[in-house]
């Protein structure tokens, strides 16, 4: 490699180069190495903010409302260089919410409270165990249960502009459709409406309108026919006497 001058090194010049090097490379690694020892024996707290997952969750049940939120701060305790990797790997992944072992007897809607313990925390890899839950914030989580029902409901039409739908004719395929969740949630409503309908002569898909997050609707569309009847004029839209029937005698 030549220098500034565009002149090539003597060998006396590159090894009086490396001599300079080496103490300087030597006392980088050395710092690195010190910097390792201290990190290895040293206990650090970290805190990730996970989310909540429900596991073990029974068919026949269904969540009517969540905690605040749908997340848990977690603190952690760790010691080792691993600590500041795990930092970037992301080991935990959520907190469990577990249902199996949960006495769930009883009327509802009812309130499911669980209290947070280490064995909750689920890691990317099993048997990981770089960090330990020490706390959680909040401690406990809530969730307001309702039984899982499934029911048949009609389809409403709703028509877009200034004339009524009565006057229509119309159809809707399916007419009823399957609606599931909370039982206390489906009884509010006798029927599912249509987002709103222009008439014309050509069939559409429309999207059915779905007031409620916790049920959910099968199908979610529905195929609709709307056209405007061929006006029906009578005598006295016209403004005239009606004609009378003459009549011959012979």
């Amino acid at each position: 490699m030549r220098d500034r001058t565009g002149r090539d090194p003597t060998g006396e010049e590159r090894a009086r180069s490396r001599s300079v090097m080496l103490p300087w490379v030597f006392s980088v690694a050395v710092a690195i190495v010190l910097w390792l020892v201290a990190v290895q024996n040293r206990t650090f707290t970290v805190e990730s903010r996970l989310a909540v997952t429900a596991t073990g969750f029974p068919d026949s049940l269904a969540i009517l409302d969540k905690g605040p939120t749908d997340s848990v701060t977690v603190r952690f305790e760790g010691s080792g260089a691993m600590v500041l990797w795990d930092q970037l790997e992301g080991h935990p992944i959520s907190v469990r919410f577990p249902f199996r072992g949960l006495d769930l007897r009883g009327g509802f809607p009812r309130e499911v409270r669980h209290s947070f313990e280490a064995r909750d925390v689920a890691f990317r890899d099993d048997g990981y165990d770089v960090l330990v839950p020490v706390g959680f914030d909040p401690g406990s989580y809530a969730l307001l249960l309702d039984v899982q029902v499934e029911r048949y409901k009609p389809v409403r039409l709703v028509v877009s502009g200034e004339i009524p739908e009565r006057y229509m004719w119309s159809t809707v395929d399916p007419p009823v459709v399957e609606v599931s969740g909370p039982a206390s949630r489906l009884v509010e409503f006798d029927c599912f409406s249509t987002r709103p309908v222009i008439a014309g002569d050509q069939s559409s898909t429309v999207a059915l309108d779905l007031p409620d997050t916790t049920l959910s609707l099968e199908p979610t569309e529905v195929t609709v026919s709307l056209k405007i009847p061929v006006p029906i004029v009578r005598m006295s839209d016209l403004g005239t006497e009606p004609v009378r029937q003459r009549v011959h005698h012979h």
